[in-house]
């Protein structure tokens, strides 16, 4: 309340000192922050004092004239456009951005007064462009940031479609300018400082000195240098007398500096070598890790610096590993990494042209809401899309199954019935051609000689998939550049924005490692996925008392399988294990399942202001909508399969009525559409979207336009759309884990 009369207190003081006009200006001005703020008490106390106000004015005549009651006409759209046409024209002509702001809030206070929402939105979001405008023209950030929180507001107040995508547009292109604004400011600093910095330079240049600015700034760059290729000598001293861990340590010394100050193209030889020392270390060891490592290493310097050196360094690493872990003599041929890599791009434009058809066959965003035909539509285009990603899975299924192939042609046959099943996005349905692998393998009989053939046949895959050079180094957890396990954050400081993250192993971080490797010999806990269908259900058991507390979830992962290659008869057997387990305990399982589920997505789950900032298509949306499908499921005791599936059996088991089995899908569809398109553009696991027009891009080529990825989408509708379910399913979600569990809401769409 101090807060309060703080904010009236100024305004009381003109009052007093210059009369009812002034007071009734600086009440509407600190109306406008409070309704920016969201300060809803300090609303309410302003409009009372305007009240008090106009009580005045009209006690002592100072009106003049009768106030009118308002005409409904003026709540169509056509009539409210006309209150603000002479102001518009006024903001547009460049006068006076103070009257304006009391004249936008005196409309606001208007439409309050007669319950007005369509007035009083128009005036909120008219309040914004005033400070967009102001913003834009002084390059105050302040202003900016005003103008997105009366959009904020304006949006939040908002009954109608149109008026809510012309608030969305606002505050996307208030982002973009405050984005313009931050750069510049940004490279104006940089330049100041590198001024002042030649300056000093200059203030310690003997009288009688020659050195140019660029003669200190080359004695400044030369220290580095000269320690960069002490390392990499020290490192290749160390490599050949044997000492590899002394070696590693040199070359990731080298690498530090210049992968910090971004000088990529200097990364390649430090990776280079650091690939020799774990081609040494694998065929002192004979264990596919240190090969696989050795691999990732090299095709990361490729990237960077294309040398047929380094092209012939990961064929020799392809040909040891063969030679030293599979123990085979003869040359294999290692050349079908190029066979590899048309089958994906073959895979990749396929889906390419389907997302184009389908855009431009089954479009429900250029039907009005009140067709009659929407809801045919939306349902088309969900189905369009559903059949869009089983193709996937089934392209997904069947590349992995010739790989694996291959690679037994090598190996021999396995020495047991096995099974590889996928788990993550690829039993859910919806992976996309850029989806990280995340397996396990099923084997009839747990003995070492069969672990170990399967071990090895997994150490074979990951060399081929890391050949087809798409898999990012933090994803190998090599100690020197990423210890994920010290303790200590600082122990992991390679970020690689180089290689392309596509097509991949799941990565060896501590939350990841859905691979048969499980955690591997990093972690001080090992869960290696290569067991039998009983002892693959004891870990699940395990997990759900140990792992879940250590951010580690095999059984959300490993409790929604699908059969990739092998034999489907272990799949089935796993299932039915799985299912036993699930259906005992009085329901304990997916208790802990759900909480864990919702204790570690608390943000997604959250209700968050539409903003105009760059969206993370898979934090943002994506993974919303499948987790909010996986929580109500496993509420109702119904095990996941592939959310398409999952949706219907909530449907079938009555916990979903059709109305909002129609919504869900569509939310669904939406989510695993922006997401496959969002990866499509941007060539790999780029999350980011937004829904601005492409900016002009740099005619500069090279590594940095890597980092520059954004999918801009081209129906802001469909966004919409996907918010019309999104924002009423997680309030319904809240309120499902509140003290007073609700049933199904009547509708899921806003």
């Amino acid at each position: 309340m101090l807060r309060v009369c703080e904010k009236l207190r100024e305004a009381d003081a003109k009052g007093r000192r210059y009369g009812l006009a002034r007071a009734e200006t600086g009440y509407l001005r600190a109306l406008v922050d409070a309704v920016a703020d969201k300060d809803r008490l300090a609303e309410v106390e302003l409009l009372k004092s305007l009240g008090d106000v106009n009580l005045e004015k009209g006690r002592f005549g100072k009106d003049g004239k009768e106030q009118q009651t308002e005409d409904k006409e003026t709540t169509t759209p056509a009539n409210v456009a006309l209150k603000f046409q002479d102001l518009d024209k006024k903001l547009a002509t460049g006068c006076n951005t103070d009257t304006v702001v009391v004249d936008y809030a005196q409309l606001m206070v208007e439409g309050i007064v007669y319950d007005n929402n369509m007035l009083e939105a128009e005036a909120i979001k008219s309040l914004g462009d005033v400070y967009l405008k102001r913003g834009t023209e002084t390059g105050e950030t302040r202003d900016l940031t005003k103008a997105t929180a009366l959009y904020n507001t304006a949006l939040a107040r908002c009954n109608n479609v149109q008026g809510t995508v012309v608030i969305v547009h606002r505050l996307l292109y208030t982002a973009k300018i405050r984005q313009d604004i931050t750069t510049k400011s940004k490279e104006r600093s940089t330049q100041i400082q590198r001024q002042q910095n030649v300056r000093g330079q200059k203030g310690h240049n003997s009288p009688f000195s020659t050195a140019t600015s660029s003669d200190n700034t080359k004695d400044r760059m030369r220290p580095t240098h000269i320690e960069y290729d002490k390392h990499l000598q020290d490192g290749s001293r160390a490599l050949q007398t044997g000492d590899l861990n002394k070696a590693e340590k040199s070359f990731a010394a080298a690498l530090k500096p210049v992968h910090v100050n971004a000088q990529h193209r200097k990364e390649a030889e430090p990776l280079y070598k650091l690939g020799k020392v774990y081609l040494k270390r694998g065929i002192r060891s004979k264990d596919g890790g240190y090969f696989t490592k050795a691999a990732a290493l090299c095709n990361a310097a490729l990237v960077r610096s294309s040398r047929e050196g380094i092209e012939q360094a990961i064929k020799e690493i392809y040909q040891a590993f063969v030679k030293d872990v599979l123990k085979i003599e003869q040359k294999v041929d290692s050349d079908d990494t190029e066979k590899h890599r048309l089958m994906l791009k073959a895979d990749r434009d396929y889906v390419q042209e389907e997302i184009k058809r389908i855009e431009q066959e089954v479009d429900p965003y250029s039907l009005d809401d009140e067709n009659p035909k929407l809801k045919e539509v939306e349902m088309k285009r969900v189905k369009e899309i559903q059949a869009l990603c089983q193709t996937l899975v089934h392209q997904r299924k069947a590349f992995i199954a010739d790989l694996v192939d291959e690679c037994m042609e090598v190996m021999g046959p396995p020495p047991c019935k096995y099974a590889m099943i996928g788990l993550g996005s690829q039993a859910t349905g919806l992976v996309t051609p850029y989806s990280d692998l995340e397996f396990a393998i099923l084997v009839e009989e747990e003995t070492e000689p069969n672990v170990s053939y399967f071990r090895n046949l997994t150490h074979y895959l990951h060399l081929k998939v890391i050949n087809l050079g798409e898999t990012i180094l933090p994803a190998m957890g090599i100690k020197s550049l990423n210890d994920f396990y010290s303790g200590d954050a600082l122990d992991s400081w390679f970020y690689d924005s180089v290689t392309p993250r596509g097509f991949a192993f799941d990565g060896a971080m501590p939350r990841a490692c859905k691979t048969p490797f499980g955690r591997g010999r990093n972690s001080t806990e090992t869960s290696e996925l290569i067991r039998t269908p009983s002892n693959m259900t004891n870990i699940l058991k395990e997990d759900l008392t140990l792992h879940l507390k250590k951010g580690y979830h095999l059984a959300s992962v490993l409790g929604n399988v699908s059969f990739i290659t092998g034999d489907q008869g272990l799949v089935d057997e796993y299932r039915s294990l799985w299912t036993q387990q699930f259906q005992d305990n009085n329901g304990e399982v997916q208790q802990v399942m759900v909480k864990n589920l919702l204790g570690e997505n608390v943000s997604t789950f959250q209700t968050k202001h539409l903003t105009a900032e760059l969206r993370n298509v898979k934090k943002e949306i994506y993974r919303f909508a499948s987790l909010a499908v996986s929580f109500w499921a496993l509420l109702h005791n119904i095990q996941p399969t592939t959310i398409w599936e999952t949706i219907q059996e909530l449907r079938n088991s009555g916990v979903v009525n059709s109305e909002n089995t129609h919504h869900l899908m569509v939310l669904v569809s939406i989510s695993a559409e922006l997401r496959l398109r969002t990866y499509m553009n941007n060539r790999g696991q780029v999350e980011n979207m937004s829904v601005l027009w492409p900016m002009s891009r740099s005619t500069d080529t090279g590594i940095e336009e890597k980092l520059q990825k954004v999918f801009y989408i081209s129906s802001t509708k469909q966004l919409m759309r996907y918010y019309y379910t999104e924002r009423p399913l997680k309030h319904f979600i809240s309120q499902l884990t509140g003290p007073k569990p609700v049933k199904e809401p009547p509708i899921l769409q806003s």
